[in-house]
Parts: structure tokens; sequence; C-alpha cells
């Protein structure tokens, strides 16, 4: 007894019939794929090089002159000093943009503020040297 064990038709197709794909019928649904890579889209600005006196009410009286602010903050270590940077989500990416233009390398107690948008710290897939927080990278 002769097993064909070959996972391909060995008779050729009659020359009149059109390519079928075998897998998928016309009611399945599409195979499932991983997400497309997204426009950039966020409404979140990171806040870099913040003076160590700038407090969350700072930032909201300062950035809720361009627009709606969802939420906003700085960021501290676990002893209450503050790392020097800080975040602001605005309601549109019309209002982040414009906040963007409007006061990134602008001083704010005399520092100069680094503002990006968080997809661009974030570098795409998380890459990047990581600081800890004894300094060493």
């Amino acid at each position: 007894m002769q097993v064909n064990r070959a996972p391909y038709r060995t008779q050729p197709a009659p020359e009149d019939s059109k390519w079928q794909h075998d897998m998928y019928e016309d009611h399945a649904p599409a195979p499932r794929r991983a997400p497309m890579a997204q426009a950039a889209t966020s409404t979140k600005l990171i806040i870099r090089n913040l003076h160590h006196g700038v407090s969350a009410d700072d930032v909201l009286e300062l950035f809720s002159t361009l627009g709606a602010v969802k939420n906003h903050g700085v960021n501290f270590d676990a002893s209450g000093r503050s790392l020097g940077s800080g975040f602001v989500v605005f309601e549109t990416r019309a209002e982040a943009v414009a906040a963007k233009k409007e006061y990134n390398g602008v001083k704010l107690d005399g520092q100069a503020m680094e503002i990006l948008f968080a997809e661009e710290v974030a570098g795409g897939a998380g890459g990047g040297v990581q600081r800890l927080s004894s300094g060493i990278q």
C-alpha cells in the first residue's frame, strides 16, 4: 500500500479553472496580525529640565493658557524632591502641538524647559539608555 504524504495536489489543475485561496472562505474573519504603527496622535507632553521649585500647579497655570489640560504633574523621588521633569496631557493634539511650539526652550524659573511628545521620549520600542536612581547608566 502506497501512501501519498505530499501536502500538495499531485495532479495539475485544469487550465480553465481560476486559482482560489484554500485557507480562508469568503465569510471567514481576516487573519489576525500585529497592529500597524499608528500616526503620532499623542496629546501627552513630557517636560524636562524643570527647576526643582516648580510645582504641579505652576505647570497647570502655564499650560492651561494654550488649551484644555486633562492631566498634569511633576515627578518626585521617594524623599519628595523634584526629579526636574513633569507632564501635561491636553484634550487635543493641536493644543499639545501649540504648547510645544510656544514653550519648548523657554525659561521657567531660570531653566529652559525641554518639551517632547510622549512617543518621542519612549523612542518607539522603548529602547535607549536607562539611568538608574544611583546615577549609573
